[in-house]
């Protein structure tokens, strides 16, 4: 995500849309908690759909 800011700094490129990301937990392995990998942090996408965060009528609306 910071690749993201950085090339908007940068280059100028868009930002994507503010939005919602849906983690994921880590699951119970045999001596602790597996290892973090993206998949639990939630992935940006282009067109966010029901978790698109808005502004309507001044109230910042997040999503469930």
């Amino acid at each position: 995500m910071m690749d993201l800011m950085h090339r908007h700094l940068t280059q100028g490129t868009e930002l994507p849309p503010s939005q919602v990301l849906r983690s994921r937990p880590r699951a119970l392995v045999e001596g602790g908690v597996e290892d973090l990998t993206p998949a639990h942090l939630g992935e940006l996408v282009a067109t966010p759909g029901a978790n698109a965060i808005t502004m309507r009528e001044r109230t910042l609306r997040l999503p469930d």
